[in-house]
């Protein structure tokens, strides 16, 4: 599906914040930035999932939101899209890795959770 040149949408996507309070470096566990570097996610939707594994799995967050997986994307320094919750609802509804039916309590599915334990492996050193 191509984009007309100088459409605009009609509702402009609430631009995602930094949560200030989100410890990507946490004591005594593994810190996002390595985390993410041994997943190594090829696309897009393949982040959004590792943000929201890392999240929910390893700190244990509940209510992860938008702001938190655009958080974490700045953090690895990875460009978000223009509307990052509409690229996250289709990777929702098109993969199933992630839940935002809720966007302010993103969940990781049982694909999700299969994707990035068993498919995302490290990059294997030459």
């Amino acid at each position: 599906s191509k984009k007309k040149k100088g459409s605009k949408p009609k509702t402009k996507a609430k631009r995602p914040s930094i949560v200030r309070d989100l410890n990507l470096r946490p004591k005594g566990k593994k810190s996002f930035k390595d985390f993410f570097a041994e997943k190594t996610p090829r696309v897009g939707g393949q982040t959004y999932v590792v943000c929201v594994y890392y999240l929910e799995k390893l700190l244990g967050l509940k209510n992860i939101s938008i702001d938190h997986v655009y958080t974490c994307m700045k953090e690895v320094k990875r460009k978000p899209p223009n509307n990052l919750s509409n690229a996250m609802a289709i990777v929702s509804s098109r993969k199933g890795w992630i839940d935002t039916s809720n966007v302010l309590d993103i969940t990781i599915t049982v694909p999700g959770e299969n994707l990035v334990e068993h498919d995302l492996q490290p990059k294997k050193r030459n």
